[in-house]
């Protein structure tokens, strides 16, 4: 009986194990991520991949502005739409090419203006560039650049600074009018206006509104509207710059009266 009970017992644990082998261990939880699900579903395509978004707004097209026509100068710019110029301004000529942090307003009638001109004589041309950096109602403004052959700049100075280190002016008030005294480079000027030409008088004379650049017979020339008062002016005042030893040198200064 003894022996009958214990084989029973061995079968039973037999069978047991047996059983637990077939039905395996309980399913435990998955610890995979959300990011290893994403990334396997990346490697298998089932994502789309997005651009990658550096912050930086699209680079904008450049702009013809102004070709010569005898010589492969080409000049562009970038518009700024919010405020109405362009800027930077590149410059190519043949196969070199440079910008430049200048500025030239939108407005296709005042383009730039290009030339080629030997200014110091030694037999290589220097490119003029002439660019419009403001305009309005009895107002306007001009730059002139004057670039050699490797598009290196050569400086122009300041020619409304140089003026007014030339030019004084004195006034005298009647009971309805005034009469004005300039001198430029020590030759004197006497205009008399009525008081009522203008609503406004200057305490001296202005130059900065109205200023243009051109060449003139090897010479760069800024023409300065001299004004008294608003819309008052007896002429320009124009200075003369000449290149020499590759750095431009006064050359003259002078009022050229309205006619």
């Amino acid at each position: 009986m003894t022996q009958w009970i214990q084989a029973t017992l061995i079968t039973a644990l037999f069978f047991g194990i047996l059983t637990a082998c077939a039905t395996g261990s309980p399913e435990q939880p998955s610890s995979q991520s959300q990011e290893d699900i994403a990334n396997e579903q990346v490697e298998e395509g089932s994502l789309t991949e997005m651009p990658l978004d550096d912050g930086q707004p699209p680079a904008k097209e450049e702009v013809l502005l102004a070709e010569h026509p005898d010589a492969s100068i080409r000049v562009t710019g970038v518009e700024q739409e919010d405020q109405g110029i362009y800027s930077p301004i590149t410059v190519q000529w043949s196969e070199m090419s440079n910008t430049f942090d200048w500025v030239n307003v939108v407005n296709p009638t005042y383009a730039p203006r290009l030339s080629l001109s030997d200014l110091d004589r030694d037999g290589h041309e220097e490119l003029i560039l002439i660019l419009t950096t403001g305009y309005g109602t009895g107002v306007y403004a001009s730059e002139a650049h004057i670039l050699r052959e490797d598009l290196t700049e050569i400086h122009l100075p300041d020619p409304m600074a140089d003026a007014e280190q030339v030019i004084t002016h004195s006034v005298s008030q009647q009971e309805d009018t005034r009469t004005f005294t300039l001198t430029v480079n020590e030759e004197a000027y006497t205009y008399t206006y009525l008081e009522s030409d203008t609503r406004m008088w200057y305490d001296q004379v202005v130059l900065k509104n109205h200023r243009r650049h051109r060449i003139d017979n090897g010479y760069v020339i800024a023409s300065m509207a001299a004004e008294l008062g608003h819309g008052v002016s007896p002429g320009r005042v124009e200075v003369a710059y000449e290149l020499w030893n590759d750095e431009f040198e006064l050359a003259d200064i002078q009022l050229v009266e309205m006619q």
